[in-house]
């Protein structure tokens, strides 16, 4: 058996993403009464997953378009921006953090997934 070498880790940089979340596909086939929960656990998993943090903050505005139309009828789609950030706390477990933050657009056609690198 050969040895593998050992492969050196990326190290993660501020990024922006803007993304649109398809809501209804995610909160299919779960009951009225966790929809809305349910869509907000989903978007952190999202973040999470794309941004490769485990610390993901929803924005106070996001959370309440979630929760607009109350607990039963989430959104069926939301538009977002991940934002990739170094932690300031010296006591931190993780290096990095993502706030996810609400984006109004008028319409949901046309758009597409756009990346963008922070210094």
């Amino acid at each position: 058996m050969v040895k593998g070498t050992k492969k050196q880790k990326k190290t993660l940089q501020p990024i922006t993403k803007f993304i649109t979340i398809n809501l209804s596909k995610l909160t299919h086939k779960v009951c009225y009464k966790r929809k809305a929960p349910r869509a907000i656990k989903e978007i952190r998993d999202i973040a999470g997953k794309l941004m490769h943090t485990k610390d993901v903050r929803l924005d106070v505005k996001l959370n309440k378009y979630i929760w607009s139309k109350g607990i039963r009828n989430p959104p069926k789609r939301v538009r977002v921006k991940l934002e990739r950030k170094r932690n300031e706390d010296e006591d931190s477990k993780e290096k990095m953090y993502t706030i996810v933050q609400h984006v109004i657009v008028d319409s949901f056609k046309g758009l597409v997934n756009e990346c963008e690198a922070n210094e």
